[in-house]
């Protein structure tokens, strides 16, 4: 797998997955990993909406539950309102960066954010 790329923790449905894909691939990610076992592929012949934008096809995607295995030299980047986080919109991005986002329904478990080097959040309104 290769970075800038997206991880998603826990993610609850398919249509979250398949909106983060065609997200990655707008803005340039390589990759898209997402863990746990709400979203099994193997019940979808594709993921929902990607087929909407021709360019998901050059965004590598998979499940695995040790996601940081598979950016080894990567930089990872929590996105996720604590009081130590910085603000996107003055957030400085590494050169492999992995941005790591949690469930809609919940927060970045601590195991997870043990793995990240950098925590982000949005400021700002909009």
């Amino acid at each position: 797998m290769n970075t800038p790329a997206v991880v998603l923790i826990n993610p609850k449905s398919p249509h979250n997955v398949g909106k983060a894909l065609r997200a990655a691939s707008i803005f340039g990610a390589k990759s898209l990993v997402w863990t746990g076992t709400r979203v099994n592929l193997n019940q979808y012949d594709r993921l929902p909406r990607e087929e909407r934008m021709n360019g998901y096809a050059s965004v590598e995607f998979c499940v695995n539950d040790k996601p940081f295995d598979l950016f080894p030299c990567a930089a990872p980047i929590c996105i996720e309102l604590l009081e130590s986080a910085e603000c996107l919109t003055t957030f400085v991005h590494p050169a492999n960066p992995v941005y790591v986002f949690g469930p809609e329904d919940g927060s970045v478990p601590p195991v997870i954010r043990r793995h990240c080097h950098t925590f982000v959040y949005k400021c700002g309104g909009g």
